[in-house]
């Protein structure tokens, strides 16, 4: 994806489309080592596209992003030299306008996602990626819901959350753990010739 790479690093952190086409420099934080959450580019009436403030207060947020992430993005800011323009967008066409999302998606998208041979795969399964990430690796639901920008903490559950066997062994062992017998009682219960086994 080129210059846009680091587009895909942003959505698996929590953020949509048009968050990341909305950021200007002034929204990154690189000592503090976030992003700030304040406009948005959407696609309005007839497709053209419109900058806004998110649509809801929790979409409107600050999120601390990984070390080499801000790097990434510094890097990148960098190179186009932007990096000292406060109001400058963190991502351009190539001619150096606003994203255009059908563009970005038929010229950038498309062609990286067939590259790596996943066609099917939209940038909002990025985001679907994020949450259920924070679910697997133990992550709290409020912080989750923070971070994704939802107003309702069943938005996250219900729509990103999903179970995977991995989650599931993982609540098995913490419950086992917790309420099972103990090791003795196991070796004992193993010795005992009238406990079925299988």
């Amino acid at each position: 994806m080129g210059e846009h790479g680091p587009m895909v690093y942003l959505a698996v952190m929590g953020l949509r489309w048009g968050e990341i086409a909305g950021l200007r420099v002034k929204s990154l934080n690189f000592d503090g080592e976030t992003v700030a959450i304040i406009i948005q580019r959407t696609r309005g009436s007839k497709g053209s596209m419109v900058e806004q403030v998110p649509k809801t207060r929790n979409s409107r947020r600050i999120l601390s992003l990984p070390a080499w992430l801000m790097v990434m993005l510094k890097n990148s800011l960098q190179q186009r030299n932007v990096l000292g323009d406060g109001d400058a967008l963190v991502f351009v066409s190539p001619l150096g306008e606003p994203l255009h999302y059908s563009n970005w998606r038929r010229r950038i998208w498309l062609k990286a996602s067939s590259e790596v041979g996943l066609l099917n795969l939209t940038f909002h399964d990025l985001k679907h990626t994020a949450a259920t990430t924070l679910v697997e690796e133990g992550v709290d639901i409020k912080t989750a819901q923070q971070r994704l920008g939802h107003a309702n903490p069943q938005t996250t559950l219900r729509v990103y959350a999903q179970v995977t066997s991995k989650a599931d062994k993982a609540a098995a062992k913490i419950v086992g753990d917790r309420l099972g017998p103990t090791s003795m009682e196991i070796r004992e219960a193993l010795k005992d010739p009238g406990l079925n086994t299988e």
